[in-house]
């Protein structure tokens, strides 16, 4: 996992004050994994909807890449297709 990729996931940590082990981290490859790892970790809270999770997701990967939330698609790989390294 490149340093882009931990700082994407320390900022997902810190928005969503979760925490994501490193192990989990790792396997997170696509961007509706990356969505679905947090939904599980917030769900309970009853805070947010799916849908606004998935959308902050978009948003802070958008902030690291540069993309437009648009072009950030659930199947999305974030090394290969969004250039995180």
């Amino acid at each position: 996992m490149g340093l882009d990729t931990v700082e994407l996931i320390v900022n997902i940590e810190k928005r969503f004050r979760i925490d994501i082990p490193n192990n989990e981290a790792a396997e997170l490859v696509l961007v509706q994994e990356i969505c679905d790892s947090v939904w599980i970790k917030v769900k309970d809270r009853n805070e947010m909807t799916r849908e606004e999770v998935d959308l902050v997701v978009r948003f802070l990967i958008s902030e690291q890449t540069g993309l437009e939330m648009h072009e950030i698609l659930p199947h999305h790989s974030i090394t290969s297709d969004l250039g995180l390294d």
